[in-house]
């Protein structure tokens, strides 16, 4: 059964804000494919996005009658395809949002404290609110609707923070660090009712959490400003919890069925998750040695976010290891990340998206900085705050909104 992993932003933890650079404008965005002939960085240039509209620089649209690179001729009326709510991306799609680079955006929820983590389900969205404050873990239909509390984090743990989340089949399950160095695991029915404690283990502030149809995996900091962070895992079922790893500097986590993923200093590693030796995939250069703030797997890859030096990047390696690819590269660090089966989604100041065999970056939405990213069938969901620009920390008061892209 698939799996739902939500890792928080970075920026929504303190004791994680020192390691980022703060975001700024994106000038351009450059997609490369891997010269190396070694190690696991190299690279050159394959395109640049045409910021005007989205599309790749040189492409060209089919349409119904095309008048030019953006309009087409709709039941006898020259219409804007990028712009129109009643023909927005072509003739007779209507979009009961803002029609914008062809694509229809949608605000599912807004007035939402402080909205961060996201996951999607085949009939809900799911997303964390005010995660410092107590807070909640809600949802809504993918079509819309009223928001409903699955889970109110204050009433289940005594001093809540609510530190990452994933949904597995029909629970919720979440990590708090409820007095700041011991992390507890909780899980709740998706429909609502009381929550059961998995683990409560004395190790600092989970950073990470991911599941499989067997299992909960999450990542600890360690004591601050050290990487003797852990690795943890525990049974959906309950029962004692096993530290896959130790001494590790992961902030977020990655799981398929039989392995956890995680990039520590200059490596990405993995683990099986029945316990023995870790396995490094590959070893980066000095230049991109930063914190992984995204990862994400699939039946073949390992996928995650950070920077080279002072720009974001997006990386690949196999999962059986070897030499990595760099997908995308930006002026400052990716702070979300989520994968379909042909293409890898991922955002700054831009919700953008990429072939995951490469090939030239796609400007999917402008001027949203997301705070977590989920994919479904046709839509890209994202967790956007206000006021918050690609200049800007986050604020726990900050409002957000919940936003739905269509099509992906």
């Amino acid at each position: 059964m698939k799996s739902y992993r939500v890792a928080f932003h970075p920026l929504t933890f303190p004791s994680l804000r020192a390691r980022m650079t703060t975001f700024v404008p994106p000038a351009f965005w450059l997609a490369v494919a891997s010269a190396a002939t070694a190690g696991c960085v190299t690279g050159v240039s394959l395109g640049a996005i045409d910021a005007s509209d989205g599309r790749e620089a040189g492409g060209t649209d089919a349409g119904p009658t095309r008048v030019d690179a953006t309009e087409s001729v709709c039941d006898g009326s020259r219409v804007d395809e990028q712009t129109d709510p009643k023909n927005c991306g072509g003739c007779g799609i209507v979009c009961d949002g803002t029609c914008a680079l062809g694509r229809c955006i949608v605000t599912l929820a807004s007035g939402e404290p402080s909205p961060t983590g996201i996951a999607v389900d085949a009939t809900n969205v799911y997303w964390a609110d005010q995660p410092f404050q107590g807070g909640a873990i809600l949802q809504l239909p993918i079509g819309g609707g009223t928001p409903t509390t699955v889970v109110s984090i204050s009433s289940v743990a005594p001093e809540p923070t609510l530190d990452a989340f994933a949904i597995q089949g029909s629970s919720v399950y979440w990590a708090n660090s409820a007095d700041g160095d011991n992390t507890v695991i909780l899980q709740a029915p998706v429909g609502g009712g009381a929550a059961t404690t998995l683990a409560s283990e004395p190790t600092f502030i989970p950073v990470g959490l991911a599941a499989n149809a067997t299992n909960i995996v999450w990542a600890t900091e360690g004591t601050e400003g050290t990487a003797a962070g852990t690795v943890v895992t525990v049974p959906l079922a309950g029962g004692a919890a096993t530290t896959l790893a130790t001494n590790q500097s992961a902030i977020a986590v990655a799981v398929d069925a039989t392995n956890v993923y995680w990039k520590s200093d200059q490596s990405v590693i993995k683990a099986p998750l029945v316990g023995g030796a870790i396995v490094t995939l590959c070893t980066l250069s000095a230049s991109t040695a930063g914190a992984a703030f995204n990862i994400a797997v699939d039946a073949t890859t390992v996928y995650w976010t950070g920077r080279d030096g002072t720009t974001g990047t997006l990386m690949k390696v196999p999962v059986g290891g070897g030499t990595a690819t760099t997908l995308a590269t930006g002026p400052s660090p990716f702070n979300a990340l989520a994968i379909d089966a042909t293409t890898v989604y991922f955002a700054s100041a831009d919700i953008l998206s990429v072939p995951i065999a490469g090939g030239a970056p796609t400007t999917l939405v402008a001027g949203y900085p997301a705070g977590g990213l989920a994919v479904d069938a046709t839509s890209v969901y994202w967790t956007y705050q206000i006021g918050v620009d690609a200049g800007t920390l986050p604020l726990e008061s900050d409002p957000g909104s919940v936003m739905k892209v269509t099509p992906k």
